[in-house]
């Protein structure tokens, strides 16, 4: 009888150590697994060097997945006066560049398309932060520790607070707010 129940307590505390070792390396691959994802649930979005360059002069080259093709279009179509500026590009750079976003945008069929902004996109948005996605996501993040923060000043600013934001990285729960520090709703 002794026998049985030492060998009951045995199989037993085995078994929850083995579940407990299982759901630690779980858990740290899921942490993994994470930092390298972006918002969606993916792997970073493709890049282009002529896009970041260009682009990512002025401001952050942003994810092409953000906006669908539609709005892309306009917007490469009114270069001449982009947000107030003259952004106008060589003919070759921005055939690459309208390449490049065309082919990654929110309404593609690929890999990248992005279904959870496109339900709830209306119209031909042109800023991104102004998309429901966008302001759905970002609602609980007082104005103060943005727009009143001289190290972001804007909601545009993606980089500032999302580290990981040039390669199409923004796992919420990775979040900085500079001079606030980590952002967790």
């Amino acid at each position: 009888m002794q026998y049985f129940i030492n060998m009951t307590r045995w199989l037993l505390g085995g078994s929850v150590l083995g579940g407990a070792i299982f759901l630690g390396f779980y858990g740290i691959s899921q942490q993994a697994q994470a930092e390298n994802e972006g918002s969606y649930g993916r792997s970073a979005l493709p890049t282009s060097a002529v896009y970041s360059a260009e682009c990512g002069a002025c401001h952050m080259a942003y994810p092409a997945n953000f906006l669908p093709k539609a709005s892309w279009q306009l917007m490469l179509g009114q270069l001449d006066n982009h947000f107030g500026d003259n952004a106008e590009l060589s003919q070759a750079n921005k055939r690459i560049i309208s390449d490049y976003l065309l082919q990654h945008a929110a309404d593609t069929n690929g890999l990248w398309q992005n279904p959870r902004l496109m339900r709830r996109m209306e119209g031909t948005p042109l800023r991104i932060t102004e998309t429901a996605y966008f302001l759905r996501k970002h609602d609980e993040i007082p104005q103060r520790m943005v727009k009143g923060n001289p190290e972001v000043g804007s909601f545009s600013q993606c980089n500032a607070c999302h580290k990981g934001a040039e390669k199409g990285l923004f796992n919420e729960h990775t979040v900085s707010v500079p001079g606030y520090g980590r952002w967790d709703d």
